[in-house]
């Protein structure tokens, strides 16, 4: 039970209620919406409803998180659309997609194997609103033809070529479809602002379903969703001859997947919940990708918006996501003719209302109080994101990640003080952690503090409790530390190292020969009873005797 389903450890029949209410109001948003991104991934809505069965069931039984709902996102879906466009001479099949999503799977597979769950954490703020921005404004500009019913070719190019597109288009705005679009707007609106508690989306939709036909709309240039086929997701075997295209969008996918579940996840945790273990996300994530990319279903992730829509309803396990995908085969098995009804510009709207929040000016605002630097980074990645294509700002966004780690790093700060009672001895601490790119810098700022010494220190006492581990170029560089400082009569101790750190160290015989001299001291605080011990600073002070 641990292992299979745990959150439904300790599953108390009095939540069974709660996960099918949750459950039947996460479906009543999360299907109409997964329905919306399979057209912003240029694909026919039956894929979104694809995507709301096996993901869900499979990361149901292995995921951690309570109330994560696993379908796809709008940066997720934007990804896939702009690469399936690319690779195919048409418009995208489900070969390419089982492609996509089961290489998404295994490279998130491949994170677990090599317990890469911390790299969760390693992308910046800065960097992700930056892309978010990015995927609302170009998600937002490409619902343009579809709310006014402009007829524009779609070649995934992104934001640019949607502008491009929508300059020199065809044909003009038709009357009926920019109506509807706006009643339904209004729809929406209002029900969010007088009736918050109902499925606003859904309701929409109804309206617009209804509208549509009674009005017949459809005879006034209104676009309806083609009919879906009936019966569950077709089995779609990858076909690997355009791996080599997909490859690089499906590792931008692994990573924006992984880490919007993540972001999810731990937003939505209550204080009850088990702690979270991203390598097990990781894992379940990974299963959910390539065995629905097995079943047609779009990549996918942990969104917030779909996730806070079931913990609102007061989920209490993954119990309720089983119950979203039991109502999402009810619809591809049964209802097949529903989505058929459903008008283009209604549709449109919901990807709209769904990708609002990515377009935050106030992050923005809020990111440039606090640093300049990361305004900078948003606005950057942004900009690259639009001009250069969403994959492109994935990528400058992980490049200025590490720039930034990398500059951070680069200059460990230490720290130094004087104790009163033992002059001549100048402690030092280094709260960073060291390796080959920082420890020179480190040994340079050391012997400056030695030099500007005042009374000139006869030891210095370097603390290291960050360092894990070594290698044989910190190692080496400390070697040389030691000794420049001996050629200015000062003695160079080494205190607080870890047990592995010192392992390590003790590989090297300059180190043993420093630890059977006394340079090496458990704790910093041993360090300074030795040298008070060693350089009593008065002929009556109790602690230079025995």
């Amino acid at each position: 039970m641990s292992r299979l389903f745990p959150t439904l450890a300790g599953y108390q029949r009095s939540w069974l209620r709660a996960d099918a209410v949750a459950g039947l109001v996460t479906a009543a948003v999360v299907i109409p919406q997964a329905m919306a991104y399979a057209t912003v991934a240029k694909l026919p809505v039956q894929f979104g409803l694809y995507t709301c069965v096996v993901p869900l069931a499979v990361y149901a039984a292995l995921g951690g998180a309570r109330r994560l709902s696993v379908t796809t996102t709008s940066t997720i879906a934007l990804l896939t659309g702009t690469v399936l466009l690319s690779a195919s001479t048409h418009r995208p099949d489900a070969a390419d997609l089982a492609t996509l999503a089961v290489a998404t799977g295994l490279i998130l597979l491949l994170g677990r194997l090599l317990d890469l769950g911390f790299l969760a954490d390693d992308i910046s703020e800065p960097v992700l609103t930056g892309v978010k921005a990015a995927v609302g404004l170009t998600i937002a500009t490409s619902q343009i033809p579809r709310l006014t019913g402009i007829t524009v070719p779609e070649d995934g190019g992104g934001f640019v070529s949607e502008i491009e597109a929508l300059v020199h288009a065809t044909s003009g705005v038709q009357a009926a479809t920019l109506l509807l679009s706006a009643a339904t707007l209004v729809t929406i609106v209002l029900l969010r602002r007088f009736a918050p508690a109902l499925p606003a989306p859904l309701l929409a939709l109804v309206a617009a379903a209804a509208g549509t036909t009674l009005l017949d709309l459809r005879g006034h240039g209104v676009m309806l969703v083609p009919p879906t086929p009936g019966g569950l997701p077709p089995l779609s075997p990858p076909h690997w001859e355009h791996l080599g295209r997909l490859l690089p969008t499906a590792a931008a996918i692994a990573l924006f997947s992984f880490v919007e579940s993540v972001a999810a996840a731990r937003a939505l945790r209550s204080p009850a919940d088990d702690p979270l273990d991203e390598n097990r996300e990781l894992l379940a994530i990974g299963v959910a990708n390539t065995a629905g990319g097995l079943l047609s279903s779009i990549p996918v992730a942990g969104g917030f918006s779909q996730s806070s829509v079931t913990a609102r309803a007061g989920a209490r396990s993954q119990l309720s996501q089983v119950v979203v995908a039991a109502v999402a085969v009810v619809i591809v098995t049964w209802l097949t003719g529903l989505p058929g009804r459903i008008p283009v510009p209604a549709l449109a709207i919901l990807v709209l209302f769904a990708v609002s929040g990515l377009m935050n000016p106030a992050a923005f605002v809020a990111l440039g109080r606090i640093s300049r630097t990361d305004l900078a980074v948003a606005l950057v990645t942004m900009l690259v994101g639009l001009v250069g294509g969403l994959l492109a700002a994935v990528g400058a966004g992980i490049v200025i990640t590490l720039w930034l780690l990398l500059r951070e790093l680069g200059r460990p700060e230490l720290y130094a003080a004087r104790p009163a009672d033992a002059p001549g001895l100048l402690l030092v601490r280094l709260d960073t952690y060291l390796y080959t790119a920082n420890v020179r810098a480190m040994a340079e700022d050391l012997v400056d503090a030695v030099c500007a010494a005042r009374p000139a220190a006869r030891v210095v006492v370097l603390g290291l409790p960050a360092q894990r581990d070594l290698n044989a170029t910190v190692l080496d560089e400390l070697d040389r530390l030691r000794r420049r400082l001996a050629e200015q009569d000062v003695d160079l101790w080494f205190a607080d190292i870890t047990p592995a750190a010192l392992r390590v160290a003790r590989r090297a015989s300059w180190w043993r020969n420093a630890e059977a001299a006394g340079a090496i001291w458990p704790t910093t605080t041993d360090a300074v009873n030795a040298y008070q011990h060693l350089h009593p600073s008065s002929p009556g002070d109790d602690r230079s005797t025995g």
